[in-house]
């Protein structure tokens, strides 16, 4: 920390007020446009201009649209096996490592399980495509880990059993997806800060200024004690936007929002005063925790930030649903206007006649279907004392303009009818289909390379370097059960500077869940082609079999179809020894005697591995879903 001279507390509140109103300016018109998209999600639309009666209903298509996307990636990522993994650097020996990469890759795989990484990952998928940025904060926590013990004691000269619940508090890596509204970094991308916005108990706040491990400022929390700030009715109203949550009462609980500010603090006339520290203000009046030096050994900030669709040079990028939200609503109009249309030729504009009624009480309630109104004397003999007087229709022109809109919306949201599974208006030919999912698919699978090399990867590297700040505070049966007794101990037994030095220069972190699975469907597509063109020529076939190991290149098959081959092998006690001489001749010819004599003289390949290789197909997987190939 490069300190010169001190802030009093009023001037760190005053720089981390300028900080806070050049972000705030900087991001205005894309916390408008959030706003748009997340009422959008939530079915949310200003109907205060509709008459009574008419249609306020709201079509879910960026909804879908959004929850297709993060389903996509997320089993493409997370649902295929091994997803992840820890290496080596280039010229380091993995076992001479303290910790070696594979069991880096357990130990982080068991916290990321423990937190829930299916739903994070497809939380900040969401968090990106409506807000234009998915916000992780990397950190770590100490939780409570339960146990019960049976103990034996001496009582009335007799010896009772009983049950006692121990508790320890272990340390475990922890997770947060963070709101857009409350991330304010720094706007010109140079790093000078950014800060977070949190609201928490009183209570907590209280609690985590007191022990040995305490991070605020005890007197300056107990100034607190008697000012609140209560979450305004504008912060309520947003985040009840994002959630879909009823807006709550709950002043009682008494909450304290907390900035948190990582970075540099400057005085009032830009020279720098403390470099890489951390601070916390309360209230945006009390400074409960004073700029201390960065807690993380790794040097950064805890927050990571990923976009889906990038802007170069910006800090906030867009949001892939900046479109398709304003084109869902203008579905919507159209779709009303439609559905009005509709119930007017269906019900109509009647006109009524009430001096002609003998009593007119009985439309006092409406005219319902099938009703009989009495007519009195007045009425004319064959005039008619209800009759309908509207002459209303649908235009074409309508229907026209909503499958217009349809159209662009699926362009935008780079999806389409048949991915929703819904039959499309109009005629089109196979050609055509194949081409967009394609094309629609090829643009997706560049979405998630993008999440996995400038997001996730980055979290993982973020995570272990946590971990392995505070490995020595986790669970040490559970670090045994992961990587094995000896290992554990030797790995316990080393400190955490060399632990952390060890690993984090050593180590790097390669997600593949989609990008492997793509790879494993292109492999295949070589390897069936080439199957088809060796095995349709039988000199081909004859020198293929003398220089390749079929086993081999079975398992290769095998391997891009992610197909377990242990469970397809034959039992050894099933496995007969030929008797020499029987089946093969040695050398070439047995080798050669393994291609169907049939093929090799032209005729129609009938074994096993010709008909495994003629139509064979690719089996359809999360990631193809929805149409198309890859």
């Amino acid at each position: 920390m490069a300190k010169k001279l001190d802030l009093s507390e009023s001037q760190i509140i005053t720089t981390v007020g300028n900080y806070r109103r050049e972000a705030d300016e900087a991001k205005r018109d894309r916390m408008e446009l959030n706003k748009l998209n997340y009422s959008t999600y939530h079915l949310n639309q200003d109907w205060s201009y509709k008459e009574e009666g008419q249609s306020k209903e709201f079509l879910p298509k960026q909804y879908m649209a959004v929850e297709q996307l993060a389903s996509f990636i997320t089993q493409g990522l997370l649902d295929l096996g091994d997803w992840f993994t820890a290496e080596a650097e280039e010229g380091l020996t993995p076992d001479l490592m303290s910790i070696r990469p594979k069991e880096i890759e357990k130990l982080l795989n068991r916290q990321l399980e423990t937190l829930g990484i299916h739903d994070l990952v497809n939380g900040g998928i969401k968090m990106a495509a409506l807000g234009a940025l998915c916000i992780v904060k990397v950190g770590g926590k100490l939780v409570p880990k339960e146990r019960f013990e049976v103990k034996t004691q001496l009582k009335a000269n007799k010896f009772e059993r009983q049950l006692v619940k121990v508790e320890d508090k272990q340390w475990q890596l922890d997770l947060q997806l963070v709101r857009q509204e409350d991330y304010y970094p720094d706007p010109t991308g140079r790093g000078l800060y950014e800060m977070h916005d949190s609201w928490i108990d009183f209570y907590d706040l209280d609690r985590m200024s007191k022990g040995d491990d305490a991070i605020y400022d005890k007197e300056a929390v107990e100034k607190l004690s008697r000012s609140f700030s209560e979450e305004t009715p504008e912060k309520l109203a947003e985040k009840s936007r994002e959630t879909g949550q009823n807006i709550t009462n709950h002043s009682y609980r008494h909450t304290v929002k907390l900035t948190e500010v990582w970075g540099n603090i400057l005085d009032n006339e830009g020279n720098l005063v403390y470099e890489n520290v951390v601070c916390t203000i309360a209230n945006d009046r009390f400074v409960v925790r004073k700029p201390t030096p960065n807690p993380f050994w790794h040097g950064q900030s805890p927050f990571v930030t990923f976009p889906l669709v990038s802007v170069p040079n910006s800090v906030w990028h867009k949001a892939l649903m900046d479109a398709p939200s304003m084109l869902n609503r203008a579905a919507n109009e159209f779709f009303n206007l439609t559905l009005d249309g509709g119930l007017m030729g269906v019900h109509g504009i009647k006109q009524i006649r009430t001096d002609w009624l003998d009593d007119t009480s009985q439309i006092s309630e409406g005219i319902h279907a099938g009703m009989t109104l009495q007519v009195g004397s007045a009425a004319p003999p064959g005039a008619k004392v209800l009759e309908r007087v509207d002459t209303s229709s649908i235009p074409n022109e309508a229907f026209n303009m909503f499958n217009l809109i349809a159209q662009e919306f699926n362009s935008a949201s780079m999806t389409s009818d048949l991915r929703s599974g819904v039959t499309p208006f109009r005629a089109v030919k196979a050609t055509e289909i194949v081409e967009q999912s394609q094309t629609l698919t090829s643009m997706t699978n560049g979405l998630a390379k993008n999440v996995e090399q400038k997001g996730i990867a980055r979290i993982l590297a973020k995570s272990w370097k946590t971990m392995a700040q505070h490995i020595h505070l986790m669970d040490p049966e559970d670090v045994k059960a992961i990587i094995g007794n000896d290992r554990a101990d030797a790995v316990l037994r080393q400190s955490r500077e060399q632990i952390f030095a060890d690993t984090v220069n050593g180590c790097k972190f390669r997600v593949f869940g989609l990008t492997n699975k793509v790879n494993n469907q292109k492999d295949f597509r070589k390897l069936q082609g080439m199957l088809q063109t060796v095995f349709g020529v039988p000199i081909l076939a004859e020198q293929f079999l003398q220089t390749y190991d079929v086993q081999k290149f079975m398992d290769e098959l095998f391997g891009s179809l992610e197909i377990d081959v242990d469970k397809l092998k034959i039992a050894e006690p099933e496995l007969e020894q030929p008797l020499e001489g029987e089946g093969s001749v040695a050398g070439i010819e047995g080798e050669a005697s393994q291609v169907p004599q049939a093929n090799l003289e032209g005729a129609e390949d009938t074994s096993p591995l010709g008909q495994a290789v003629e139509g064979t197909e690719f089996p359809e997987s999360p990631a193809t879903q929805g149409g198309g190939e890859i």
